[in-house]
């Protein structure tokens, strides 16, 4: 999810590493708690983690508490720097890292040095990759940036929200909402709408 557990408590968040780890624990109970009821319709073992910016952070972060779960992991201009240490709990996992040399929020070198650890202690080399661009934003992380900007603008950060349960609520509805409703100022027409012009 695209907010931090402060934010579902009703602040700006401003956080330590006691309050990411309860933020992956928090994110990890959502994630297994849909498995667990939809158990039937999941298979376990292709279960993958993907994450943008702070979310990249978030994913290596639950990479790492929880290297048996996940089959792949892929990460893109990841604000978390993977250590040596962290490199070696993930070394069983396939890793898609995903940069740009011109981000202007997050520094190529971190991901540079990520990406060595990766390379050195990974156990399936063959399966992990670092996709470089070197003249512009990775397309998905904008898209994901620009989408999780409007949906805290306009949803999130009017509401106070006390639990997952609530978030998931308030955010289902929302999202329904901006495909189904809202106009976009470019297009003229709702998400779907546009998107059915290209669909027979």
């Amino acid at each position: 999810l695209g907010f931090t557990y402060e934010q579902i408590k009703g602040f700006k968040h401003r956080y330590n590493v006691k309050q990411r780890q309860i933020e992956t624990s928090k994110i990890y109970s959502v994630i297994t708690e849909y498995i667990n009821k939809n158990i039937n319709n999941v298979d376990t073992d292709q279960i993958y983690v993907m994450g943008g910016s702070a979310g990249g952070g978030s994913a290596w972060r639950l990479l790492i508490a929880h290297p048996g779960y996940f089959a792949a992991g892929v990460v893109l201009c990841s604000t978390k720097t993977i250590s040596a240490s962290d490199a070696k709990t993930v070394a069983n996992i396939p890793i898609w890292e995903i940069s740009a040399n011109t981000d202007p929020l997050v520094n190529i070198s971190g991901q540079s040095s990520t990406w060595n650890n990766i390379k050195k202690y990974s156990n399936v080399k063959e399966n992990c990759r670092w996709t470089r661009f070197t003249n512009h934003v990775t397309l998905p992380d904008g898209l994901a940036e620009n989408f999780f900007s409007i949906l805290k603008t306009e949803c999130i950060y009017r509401i106070k929200l006390n639990t997952f349960s609530e978030a998931r609520k308030i955010i289902d509805d929302y999202i329904y909402f901006y495909n189904y409703q809202r106009i976009q100022l470019k297009t003229k027409l709702t998400p779907m709408e546009y998107r059915s012009q290209f669909i027979d």
